[in-house]
């Protein structure tokens, strides 16, 4: 149990002292994961060249995740994104050979923030299997 508080304690630090205004009703969620850039390629996270404004003021109102494993091709990392699982308990290897296609026993972020009453969508690239049972809108998604 100890080691539960101090857990919860370290994970909660560093939000203390962050003030915000009272939420009604549920927060609004947009997930970003741009594809073929790297974390120090945006101007806001140390890039003394590269010009992203847009992305820099989206940053700003946002929590920046960074802590996060991400494979060579963008399947076995999207599948890790989508179920907060390593991609291998996914069965998710590679992006061609239909070893892209996420365990449909796999319980996905968008499904359960649909079991909370959120509606779910997505835009880009999917790339976890092109099968009916696979595509977006049996794994969660609205549109």
């Amino acid at each position: 149990m100890k080691t539960i508080a101090l857990f919860a304690a370290l994970m909660l630090q560093p939000m203390m002292g962050l003030h915000a205004a009272p939420m009604v009703g549920k927060p609004n969620i947009i997930l970003v994961m741009p594809d073929d850039v790297g974390y120090g390629d945006y101007a806001s996270l140390g890039n003394p060249i590269m010009r992203t404004p847009a992305v820099d003021a989206f940053k700003k109102q946002s929590l920046l995740f960074t802590q996060f494993h991400v494979s060579p091709t963008c399947a076995p990392t999207r599948s890790a994104l989508m179920s907060g699982r390593h991609e291998f308990k996914n069965g998710v290897t590679h992006t061609i050979f239909e070893r892209e296609r996420m365990s449909l026993k796999t319980y996905t972020l968008p499904q359960m923030l649909k079991s909370v009453g959120y509606t779910t969508g997505i835009f880009g690239k999917w790339h976890l299997g092109d099968e009916e049972a696979y595509r977006p809108e049996s794994r969660g998604l609205d549109e």
